[in-house]
């Protein structure tokens, strides 16, 4: 019962985003991401994290920024040494490859340092 009534209390959180970004939810997992082809969208993308930290607030529900971070996917993504994102005031980390659901995945989309 108790996953279950944590899905209905955070079901409103993708209405949070609006159009522009693209949410996923997974358990307690939030991934938001948007294809960042001018600086215009990199506002979006921080809008979008200080409305995800608005959100928390409200809901009393604490995000952990140790376990939040940034990775870049794609071979002419050059936003690395340009852009930075925060949550909470905390810089986010900006990794090279990532876990997600205990898969290690890299920003070329590529599975070889899990394997």
């Amino acid at each position: 019962m108790g996953p279950l009534l944590f899905l209905v209390y955070i079901n409103d959180l993708v209405e949070v985003f609006g159009d522009f970004l693209t949410v996923k939810l997974f358990a307690d997992d939030v991934k938001i991401y948007v294809v960042v082809d001018n600086d215009t969208k990199v506002a979006v993308l921080q809008e979008g994290l200080n409305k995800l930290q608005i959100w928390s607030e409200k809901c009393q529900l604490n995000i952990p920024s140790h376990k939040c971070s940034v990775l870049h996917i794609g071979n002419k993504n050059n936003n690395r040494a340009f852009h930075s994102y925060n949550v909470n005031n905390v810089q986010l980390i900006d990794n090279t490859a990532t876990v997600d659901l205990g898969v290690i995945i890299d920003g070329k989309l590529r599975f070889d340092k899990h394997i």
